[in-house]
């Protein structure tokens, strides 16, 4: 299949804009977590 990281990306960047660097954090957890299933 095609890779899915540029989308994910774009979907997680406008919670990144409003919540800073928590929400990058919090972002970060649940692509790992995507990653690992």
């Amino acid at each position: 299949g095609k890779d899915p990281g540029p989308k994910r990306t774009q979907l997680i960047s406008p919670v990144v804009h409003k919540l800073g660097s928590d929400g990058a954090v919090i972002a970060y957890i649940l692509i790992k977590q995507e990653a690992q299933k």
